[in-house]
């Protein structure tokens, strides 16, 4: 990967890489973990939360597995995109 990386993640989800647009990832829920985690930083979201704000009308019929295969998923994107994914799991989060 060459150049800077800029996320749009107000309005509809943008990625470009240098001079290059990218398109975002195409699931509802890749994009919407991505630009939570956009956001949330290098702070650690515990699972439930991100549930409850990825998923948000049927965070009451999702489970945690839900979350790690979107995690997954996210991770490919990333690395189709030429991108570093780091996740690091910490306590809860």
């Amino acid at each position: 990967m060459s150049g800077s990386v800029r996320v749009g993640v107000l309005g509809s989800l943008s990625v470009q890489i240098g001079a290059e647009r990218r398109a975002a990832p195409g699931a509802e829920v890749v994009r919407g973990l991505l630009g939570v985690l956009l956001l949330a930083g290098r702070e650690p979201l515990p699972v439930e939360r991100l549930i409850s704000v990825v998923w948000d009308d049927r965070a009451g019929h999702t489970r945690p597995a839900s979350v790690h295969v979107a995690v997954t998923r996210l991770r490919g994107w990333l690395e189709d995109a030429g991108l570093p994914g780091e996740g690091r799991r910490e306590g809860g989060g």
